[in-house]
């Protein structure tokens, strides 16, 4: 409340304190930033390329 007026989401459901990372692309985001760390000046091995394909279409989810 600020004033005398009242604010609410449309979503009844939502909240702006719950994140809207949930604990799959948690776990994603860990597992590329640890494979990232493994690259060198070679490149992007296929298996972190993958990896951020999952993790595009996760974030794609939530847009």
């Amino acid at each position: 409340m600020y004033g005398n007026k009242f604010y609410r989401y449309a979503d009844p459901d939502y909240s702006i304190s719950n994140s809207p990372i949930d604990d799959d692309m948690y776990e994603l985001v860990t597992e590329a930033v640890d494979k990232l760390k493994q690259c060198d000046a070679r490149g992007i091995p296929s298996d972190l390329d993958a990896l951020l394909a999952r993790v595009r279409e996760k974030l794609m989810l939530l847009l």
